[in-house]
C-alpha cells in the first residue's frame, strides 16, 4: 500500500473515532432537549435507556445503533482489540433493541411500549449495557494506552484515557450502589435522577476518550506512521 491510500485510510478511521465520541457526547443532551421539545416530557427520566420507552425511541436506537456500527466497522491494533469493538458492538445493539423494563408511572411513557414489556428482556438490556461499558473501560484504560511513542503528547492522552475509563467504573459502581442500597434506604434520591446522570457521566467519559484517541486533542505529528500507532 502507497503512502497517500494508507494516510487516506487512517485519516478514515480517526474520523470514525471522533463520530463515536461526539455520539457518546451528544446521547443524553439529545434525548433531554429532544424529549422537551417533540416529545413534550416535562421532566428527565429515570436512566437514559427509559427514554425507550417514550417519544424518543427513535433518537434513542439509532444512536446507540450508530455507535454499535462504528464499533463493528473499527479497526484495532490486534485481533483482540477488533473482538472487543466486535462484543462491544453487539452489546450495543441489545441495548438498542432490548429495551429496560420501565416503571409505568415515569412520565411520558408510551403505552403500546409499557404494554409489551418484558423483565426477560428488561435483564438483557441491563446485561448487555453492563458488559458494553466493561468492555469500554478495557478498552480506554488498556487497549487505547498501548502502542506509539513515548511522546509527551501520548502521554496526556493515556492519562486522559485511564482518566475516562476510571470515571465510567466509578459511575457504574455508584449505579450499583444505588439500586442495591441507597435506593431503598434513602428514596429521596429518585427524584434526582441519579442513574440518568452517572450513564450520562459514563458516556461523557466515553466520548471524550474516543474523541482523543481521533486526534482531537494532543495529537502528535502528522506522520502517517506515528498516526498509524496511536
Amino acid at each position: 500500500m502507497t503512502n497517500e491510500p494508507k494516510k487516506e485510510l487512517l485519516i478514515s478511521y480517526l474520523t470514525l473515532r471522533k463520530f463515536l465520541g461526539i455520539l457518546g457526547i451528544l446521547l443524553p443532551i439529545l434525548l433531554i432537549l429532544a424529549g422537551t421539545v417533540f416529545g413534550k416530557c416535562d421532566t428527565i427520566q429515570a436512566s437514559i435507556s427509559d427514554y425507550f420507552n417514550t417519544p424518543m425511541r427513535d433518537v434513542f436506537v439509532a444512536t446507540i445503533s450508530s455507535m454499535a456500527l462504528f464499533l463493528f466497522t473499527y479497526k484495532g491494533y490486534d485481533k483482540k482489540d477488533n473482538l472487543l469493538c466486535n462484543i462491544a458492538g453487539i452489546a450495543a445493539l441489545l441495548i438498542a433493541f432490548c429495551p429496560t423494563y420501565a416503571d409505568p408511572l415515569t412520565n411520558c411513557m408510551n403505552e403500546s411500549a409499557l404494554a409489551n414489556q418484558s423483565q426477560i428482556i428488561g435483564k438483557i438490556h441491563l446485561f448487555a449495557a453492563a458488559t458494553f461499558f466493561i468492555l469500554i473501560i478495557h478498552i480506554s484504560m488498556f487497549q487505547f494506552t498501548k502502542g506509539g511513542s513515548n511522546t509527551p503528547e501520548k502521554k496526556k492522552r493515556n492519562m486522559i484515557y485511564r482518566s475516562c475509563g476510571i470515571a465510567i467504573f466509578v459511575s457504574l459502581l455508584i449505579i450499583a450502589l444505588f439500586f442495591l442500597y441507597l435506593e431503598k434506604e434513602y428514596p429521596f434520591l429518585i427524584k434526582y435522577k441519579p442513574v440518568f446522570w452517572l450513564e450520562s457521566i459514563a458516556l461523557f467519559a466515553f466520548g471524550i476518550s474516543w474523541l482523543v484517541k481521533g486526534d482531537t486533542l494532543f495529537k502528535d505529528s502528522n506522520d502517517t506512521e506515528a498516526i498509524a500507532t496511536k
